[in-house]
């Protein structure tokens, strides 16, 4: 491989310079996986530091920028993903959730008797957390009052049109730039 493509690939051609601290925090992103416990891009983040000062590396030479988590995520194999399982208890039968789902179906139709498809919309939002890339599940175990990296607004109406989505980003004190991709048309 010549000089050029080396600088370029993922690592370039020094190599990481805090490969301890990496290692330790791939280590850390393992063992909260094997409990269940959900990993964010601000875990992630506040565990770099801690590390930082545990190792006694000069805050001013080392900086836990968005683009550092990025590369360690890709030289890592991680990847942002939202929750697939979730362990929480479930505190209805069969029977009541049937009856709740069959009186939503019947109150539908009272609901929407002068509206056009396009005054009716859906609305949902998700959460997005740090995950291995090629996992199949993200399950976690939380009481459902937990901080998430950011979260995505999706929504769309009876007619079929979808709205563009809206990405939510708590507690940032400076917006990252992120480029636009449009995936419906």
């Amino acid at each position: 491989m010549s000089d050029k493509r080396r600088c370029r690939s993922v690592r370039g051609a020094r190599g990481p310079a805090y490969r301890a601290l990496e290692i330790e925090l791939l280590q850390w992103i393992v063992v909260q996986h094997a409990n269940n416990l959900i990993v964010n891009y601000h875990c992630l983040w506040e565990y770099a530091f801690e590390l930082v000062k545990r190792f006694g590396i000069e805050m001013n030479s080392f900086r836990c920028s968005d683009r550092w988590i990025f590369n360690f995520m890709k030289q890592n194999k991680l990847t942002l993903r939202k929750i697939t399982h979730v362990g929480q208890a479930d505190n209805k039968t069969l029977g009541e959730k049937a009856q709740i789902t069959s009186d939503y179906l019947d109150s539908i139709p009272v609901l929407t008797a002068d509206k056009d498809a396009d005054q009716i919309y859906n609305m949902d939002e998700t959460p997005v957390y740090v995950d291995f890339v090629g996992n199949k599940n993200v399950d976690a175990s939380h009481c459902g009052a937990i901080k998430a990296c950011f979260t995505a607004v999706l929504c769309v109406n009876a007619a079929g049109k979808v709205l563009k989505t809206m990405i939510i980003l708590k507690g940032l004190k400076n917006m990252p730039k992120i480029r636009s991709q449009r995936i419906f048309t």
